[in-house]
């Protein structure tokens, strides 16, 4: 299996970003333990032209394992679509 190298913000969260029609767009996950036990998956996505993003979605999973396999998931479809992870100059 490929090993995706990935800019992370913080461990488990990661700002993918792309330009479309000279707007930046850009696309967060992030995966946080729940009082629970439970792992949380969320996608925000939205215009860095914006202070609100476009949308906010959430997913459960019972392990941080599964979490972990649907965030690598979602960010080989980003990629496809040319969003590519944010590197903040040194």
């Amino acid at each position: 299996m490929n090993q995706l190298t990935l800019f992370s913000i913080q461990k488990d969260h990661l700002l993918l970003t792309r330009l479309v029609k000279g707007r930046v767009r850009y696309y967060l996950l992030k995966i946080e333990e729940t009082l629970f036990g439970e792992y949380l998956l969320e996608k925000v996505y939205g215009s860095m032209n914006h202070k609100k993003p476009t949308r906010v979605l959430k997913e459960y999973y019972a392990s941080w394992v599964e979490a972990k396999k649907m965030l690598k998931i979602v960010v080989h479809a980003k990629k496809k679509k040319g969003y590519e992870p944010l590197v903040p100059a040194i």
